[in-house]
């Protein structure tokens, strides 16, 4: 089953990711590259709201058990993370629960995820 809601949505998101990483941005003005930096950091913060807003799902749901065994603080190295960041998103996604409408606001793009507790 595709999680996405909309089917291409992920292809959709890595082509825009593809595109700002091949742009040129060397005859960019500062000003053209800080509001860029800003919009950037918006749309990541956005972002790891959503995978925040999964994850909490992910976790009350036992996936990481359902996939193999294990906790989902072990379950999300296989992203990468490191044990203190992938730490700190379980800690997060668990505190939802206490934070009504945080979460809406953080995907909608204010406030951002990393000033939640």
């Amino acid at each position: 089953m595709e999680a996405f809601a909309i089917p291409d949505a992920r292809d959709r998101v890595n082509e825009a990711v593809d595109a700002l990483v091949s742009e040129s941005i060397d005859e960019f003005s500062t000003e053209a590259l800080g509001m860029d930096i800003i919009d950037i950091h918006r749309t990541i913060d956005r972002l790891e709201a959503e995978l925040v807003r999964r994850l909490r799902c992910f976790d009350r749901a036992q996936g990481a058990q359902s996939d193999g065994g294990g906790t989902t603080l072990s379950w999300l190295r296989r992203c990468g993370m490191t044990v203190k960041t992938a730490s700190y998103r379980v800690r997060l996604a668990r505190a939802l629960g206490e934070l009504p409408g945080a979460l809406d606001s953080a995907v909608r793009g204010a406030p951002p995820y990393a000033t939640w507790p």
